[in-house]
């Protein structure tokens, strides 16, 4: 960003509000009043009211000029801020923010009173979205029965705090799961389910980097407990996810494949490395979920955790989680590093089953 058509091309790619710049491209200015004046001898940030225009800042050079301001724009959500409505009646608005919900744009919503018992309701849209509005007017609404009955999973706004909806989310598995059967806590949200062999607990975790409006992180942490090694005065824990979500990779040592929760993979090439993993990721942004997404969630949970519940009773599924594993699943397993109970639980279980060996490979 050196020049002020550099500022001109990132505000048209970006979808900022109409502004104007003089025939020469020296001088820009918002609609708020806020411009930029960049001449052989001027380099200068101004405000102009009316015709009034006063000086802000002055600078030696236009990139410096242009990196101000640049700075100024970029904090200033309203500047990318696009009213596409404003409407006299509650029906027309509500049916415009169901066409903006169902296709996933993001909005704001006011009122104002135009005149004695006339309210207007303006409906805002942020950045390039307002390019998909014209694509958008003849879409019918879907009228569909809620996915859920949780009220804020069904509207929040972006400023609805991060934990609020973390929360929201956790509640929305946790009452998936009780109907089946489990225990769920909400502080600390989590979902449990144990017999008189195992105990799995699934714990929710988000992250100190959530963005307001923008992602809201669920993070998904299985760990296994053997409550017959607990009644002996050992600790019991078997595996946490490093013990499931790692899986050996073959075609090429150098590559890591990540696949999502939402089915989404990405794949990186580590020069460091003498093996590489076929990686289950156990997070995703639930900022905005719908119920697609969330059903992809508990499949998650029953097909990459849960199914290991009943596995790991029996000898198959042992087999299973320790033959041909990758290195990260290995040592997980070994105990010897960590702080895993997995050999003795096998040894006590299924004492045929040559433990030390499989892991040793």
């Amino acid at each position: 960003m050196r020049t002020i058509n550099d500022l001109v091309n990132f505000m048209n790619d970006k979808c900022y509000q109409k502004f104007t710049l003089t025939s020469d491209g020296t001088e820009l200015q918002l609609n708020n009043g806020f411009g930029l004046k960049c001449t052989k001898e001027t380099f200068e940030i101004g405000y102009n009211e009316r015709g009034n225009k006063q000086s802000i800042e002055k600078f030696k050079t236009e990139t410096e000029a242009v990196v101000a301001f640049y700075k100024r724009i970029k904090s200033n959500k309203l500047l990318r801020r696009h009213c596409i409505g404003v409407l006299k009646s509650k029906e027309s608005f509500t049916e415009l923010t169901a066409i903006l919900k169902s296709n996933h744009i993001r909005f704001e919503q006011d009122s104002i009173l135009y005149a004695e018992n006339d309210t207007r309701y303006r409906v805002f849209v942020f950045g390039c979205d307002v390019k998909r509005i014209d694509d958008l007017k003849n879409t019918p609404v879907k009228t569909s029965i809620p996915w859920t009955d949780n009220k804020i999973l069904l509207s929040y706004s972006e400023y609805t705090p991060c934990k609020i909806i973390f929360q929201a989310v956790c509640d929305e598995i946790g009452k998936n799961y009780s109907e089946k059967g489990y225990r769920y806590s909400r502080s600390g949200p989590k979902i449990t389910i144990e017999n008189e062999k195992i105990k799995l607990e699934i714990n929710f975790w988000s992250s100190g980097s959530n963005m307001p409006g923008q992602s809201v992180n669920l993070k998904i942490l299985p760990s296994f407990y053997s409550k017959q090694l607990k009644q002996s005065k050992i600790d019991g824990f078997l595996f946490g996810h490093t013990g499931i979500f790692y899986h050996k990779y073959l075609d090429n040592s150098k590559k890591t494949i990540v696949n999502t929760i939402f089915g989404e993979t990405f794949e990186r090439t580590t020069e460091h490395t003498n093996e590489s993993n076929i990686i289950d990721g156990h997070n995703c942004n639930v900022y905005g979920l719908q119920k697609e997404n969330f059903e992809k969630i508990l499949n998650f949970i029953d097909t990459k955790i849960i199914v290991w519940f009943e596995k790991i009773q029996n000898k198959n599924g042992i087999l299973e989680l320790t033959e041909n594993a990758s290195k990260m699943r290995l040592w997980t397993l070994n105990g010897k590093e960590s702080n895993s109970d997995f050999v003795p639980y096998v040894k006590l279980n299924f004492p045929d089953v040559e433990i030390d060996n499989i892991l040793e490979k």
